[in-house]
């Protein structure tokens, strides 16, 4: 089994411990703690030793971590989302795997600076280190390679965090935009949901207005069942401080 095969079964192995195991045992909560740390630990020692030894381009961030700078930017892509997928868990929050998938997105960024996947992936490190600054200047970056209508409202979300609420307005109207482009050429009932959210969170009245006009209009299509339901008990508040 190859390196990369046996650190996506220990992703899985945490997966499972940490929805599977009963929590209400303190004994099997104390063992269940310490299989989370002995896997983590093995997982961190297969990552980096899944490099060949190649100095990096950016030695502040861990001195000691190496890898092969012939790796493509998708190869990079792809190991930094698995990283990322498994540094983010809520049973890891592992800062250290994330500075060192940092370095892997600076890599790919070197190689080609205007990536879309690899400055999503920055930006969702920057996140998980807590950094919102930082993350809606990658964000910036990303919607100037690709104008995600998606990644375009995130932008909107993380200003309205930091309660700068005239550049969320902003970023949630260019957003609005870029759905309306979308929807003419494919009329998307995610794009049609996503859109109506937006103008809820500018204008509540009209939104609500609007979403159940969706709702009435569509009461069986999945995505727009879905987003009623969200809609019910639906808090601004903790949804912004959670994003």
């Amino acid at each position: 089994m190859s390196r990369i095969s046996q650190f996506l079964t220990f992703i899985v192995i945490i997966l499972f411990l940490n929805s599977c195991i009963n929590f209400s045992d303190d004994t099997t909560e104390l063992k269940r703690k310490s299989l989370l740390s002995n896997t983590k630990v093995e997982a961190s020692r297969m990552f980096d030793s899944t490099f060949e030894s190649v100095p990096i381009v950016d030695e502040k961030v861990h001195n000691s971590f190496k890898i092969d700078s012939s790796l493509s930017v998708t190869e990079i892509n792809l190991k930094v989302g698995k990283l990322i997928q498994y540094c983010l868990m809520p049973s890891s929050k592992d800062t250290a795997l994330l500075k060192k998938s940092l370095v892997l997105c600076n890599l790919a960024l070197y190689k080609e600076s205007n990536n879309y996947a690899a400055l999503k992936n920055k930006a969702a490190i920057l996140k998980g280190l807590g950094k919102t600054k930082a993350q809606i200047k990658v964000l910036k970056e990303a919607i100037s390679a690709y104008p995600s209508a998606v990644t375009i409202s995130h932008i909107g979300f993380l200003y309205e965090k930091t309660g700068n609420i005239d550049s969320a307005y902003i970023y949630y109207k260019k957003s609005i935009q870029t759905y309306s482009k979308q929807i003419k050429i494919s009329n998307s009932t995610n794009d049609i949901v996503n859109r109506a959210f937006l103008l809820y969170l500018l204008d509540e009245e009209r939104g609500k207005v609007l979403i159940q006009g969706i709702i009435d209009a569509n009461p069986n299509d999945e995505a727009v069942v879905l987003f009623e339901h969200i809609m019910l008990n639906f808090d601004r508040d903790k949804f912004i401080n959670d994003f």
